[in-house]
């Protein structure tokens, strides 16, 4: 899975996510976040949109469990767009960058995003979503 590192902030990021959706779920590939500490931070890309739809939405929430696959996974409660409030999912309708704030309570996470458009002409969306943390290996 994609990693990249800040070696002055000492940053490190791991991929869940990254592809062109289509309106349906799209499930990220669960990472470790036992090799980071303090990841707090999930940063969520949502390109513009093909295909001309007339709206989007997109409803993203975070999985985690302790095996790294499927088995037992739970959704995670306690994300926020900065506002200090804990919830389970955000709905996102527009382009842009999400910086959300987490608090993983178990060692592999996942995102997952399902996408729904109205109209449009095969609409498509880019997505990418990375969980940032401090570089313990430096």
């Amino acid at each position: 899975m994609p990693q990249m590192a800040d070696m002055k902030n000492r940053l490190a990021g791991i991929s869940s996510l990254c592809k062109n959706c289509n309106e349906a779920t799209h499930e990220g590939t669960f990472v470790d976040l036992a090799v980071k500490t303090g990841v707090k931070k999930l940063v969520v890309h949502v390109g513009a949109a093909t295909g001309t739809p007339d709206s989007m939405s997109i409803v993203v929430t975070v999985r985690e469990n302790t095996a790294g696959d499927s088995t037992g996974d739970t959704q995670m409660t306690d994300i926020d767009e900065e506002s200090g409030v804990g919830v389970d999912q955000i709905t996102v309708t527009a382009a842009g960058v999400y910086e959300l704030h987490i608090e993983n309570t178990k060692r592999y996470a996942a995102v997952s995003c399902a996408v729904d458009f109205t109209g449009g002409s095969s609409p498509a969306v880019p997505i990418s979503a990375v969980f940032y943390g401090e570089e313990e290996r430096f």
